[in-house]
């Protein structure tokens, strides 16, 4: 028979009870927003958007880097729009760099596109993000984030077929030839499924379709 200390029992027992400490898996994304696609619309544009966080936090940083100053020195950035998984009501806001403000709505000159998040500047091109400045904030969620909040992020499409379907935008402005024009660069994250999902009236015509093949089927097997 085999006997074991009470202080060995203790010590066993103590370690198959003591509460697990959770592992941070670190967020680290750097996305890359190009355009803009369109014809007659200003080629050559680049933002640079990063996330940074871990998995026991409920905070990401974010940086979005204009990075055309070759082409386009005067560049502004007018809007940013992005997506993550969820609704929009587990996140906030806090600690931006410059005075953008989050907004509702479509992004400018996008055809339409309304990501869940907006940030603007609301004064008026003043103070905007540029190939000088870097615009940072962090973004705040109700638990912790873990990597599919931005993987699994829906895909939003745009009304103009040729920005097609991303999951996040940039509205620059002042990157024409002449410093009047304006552009959208677009992305989604890297790794994620962009896989827009269907609009509801698609659904339905899908599922007629599958009606009505079921009921050929039936009719063949009955004959």
């Amino acid at each position: 028979m085999r006997i074991v200390s009470k202080g060995l029992a203790a010590i066993v027992l103590a370690g198959v009870l003591a509460p697990t400490t959770a592992v941070a898996t670190p967020i680290s994304l750097t996305t890359k927003l190009l355009g803009d696609p369109r014809p007659n619309s200003p080629d050559n544009l680049t933002v640079l958007v990063s996330v940074l966080g871990d998995t026991t936090s409920n905070i990401t940083t974010w940086t979005v880097d204009l990075d055309m100053a070759s082409y386009y020195p005067q560049a502004r950035l007018d809007e940013f729009g992005f997506n993550v998984a969820g609704p929009s009501s587990q996140y906030s806001f806090g600690s931006f760099s410059l005075p953008y403000t989050p907004t509702g709505g479509s992004l400018n000159g996008s055809g339409n596109a309304s990501f869940l998040l907006t940030l603007n500047d609301p004064n008026g091109n003043k103070n905007d993000a540029s190939n000088l400045t870097s615009l940072s904030f962090t973004l705040i969620k109700s638990s912790n984030f873990t990597l599919a909040d931005f993987l699994d992020a829906p895909v939003i499409c745009s009304n103009d077929t040729i920005l097609g379907c991303n999951q996040l935008a940039a509205h620059l402005q002042a990157v024409g030839v002449n410093g009047n024009d304006s552009g959208v660069a677009i992305g989604n994250y890297p790794g994620a499924q962009v896989t827009p999902v269907p609009e509801p009236g698609t659904m339905m015509l899908l599922g007629s379709g599958a009606v009505a093949l079921l009921s050929r089927r039936k009719r063949r097997t009955a004959a």
